[in-house]
Formats: structure tokens, sequence, C-alpha cells
């Protein structure tokens, strides 16, 4: 059987690039769920165990890619090559990980001038009190961001915006320890 491939630019190149900076190629063990794409016929995310993007897989009313692991290609400024895996292995339930019940939230956003990204940090974990990885920040889309938490600060922080029609979401892990 010969393998799909699918050549990523366009309207949903900026959100397969925001999901594929959650992988983690490099994982020792080569567990499909941290090294590929997963998708379903609703998202389309990555994770590396402790961050997870999310990006709807239907914004029109069709599912991009179809369900299942999908391993990067190529990856460059202006396009992107995925090829479906044959890989069948369960992936994590993320609905245990997204947080849903959080009473606190504030909406920031990436101000204009070059300390965009530092001071986006700061106030993030300024207001949620959780320490989490600074390159977890670089690979955000640079727009506004509700953040959704909880005063427990072991738990994740949870950001959802939407870019152009897709709603995009990540949950990040904080640094315990």
């Amino acid at each position: 059987m010969e393998k799909k491939i699918e050549r990523i630019n366009g309207s949903i190149f900026d959100g397969i690039k925001f999901v594929i900076t959650a992988l983690n190629p490099k994982d020792q063990y080569k567990k499909a769920y941290v090294t590929k794409i997963y998708a379903t016929d609703s998202q389309i995310m990555a994770t590396d165990g402790k961050r997870l993007h999310v990006i709807d897989n239907d914004a029109f009313n069709e599912p991009f890619l179809e369900p299942g692991y999908w391993e990067v290609i190529k990856n460059t400024k202006s396009e992107i090559f995925l090829i479906k895996s044959d890989d069948d292995s369960k992936y994590p339930n993320i609905e245990k990980v997204i947080p849903t019940d959080y009473e606190l939230s504030i909406d920031l956003s990436f101000s204009d001038n070059g300390t965009a990204q530092s001071r986006f940090y700061y106030d993030l974990i300024t207001a949620t009190k959780r320490p989490i990885q600074y390159d977890y920040i670089a690979a955000l889309p640079k727009e506004t961001w509700k953040v959704s938490y909880c005063e427990d600060v072991t738990k994740s922080i949870r950001l959802d915006t939407t870019m152009g029609t897709r709603k995009t979401m990540a949950v990040i892990m904080p640094i315990i320890g």
C-alpha cells in the first residue's frame, strides 16, 4: 500500500507549524505519541509529555488530515510535508490533561515591540504563579491568548486562541521540583 503524503502550505500552515513545535523527535523510546502528529476527525495534536498543542481539524466542515499518526518528513519556513504512518498504537487520552474547570483566567497578548516574548512570559508566570519553560512560550503564535489556571500551582496552564478560523490550544505543565 502506498503511503499518503500531504504538502502543508496556505491557511493550515501556521496551525500545523504550531502543532509540530510540541513534538520530541529525539525521544529515546521512539514513542509515536511524542514523535508524530496525531489527527482525529475534529483535532490535530502533538505532545512531548510536558506540553500539548491542539488545533481544529474540521474548520471547513471536513477533516484536513485523515485520522491517525502523521510523520513530519520535511519542515521549512514555507511548507511542511507529512506522511501517513502505519502506526496504530493508541494515543493518550488528552481529555485527562486538558483543564476544563479552572476558575481563574486572564487575557494576554504579545506586544508589537521587540520584548513581546519576554514580556508575555513574565506576565504569564506572574499571573499564574507557575514556573514554565521559556521555550514553550517561544512556540506560541503571536496572538491574544485566554489563559486559564487554578490556585494549585502543580496543575497545568491552558491557553486558547483562534488562528484564522481554527481554534488553537496549548496546555503547559509547570516545572515542578
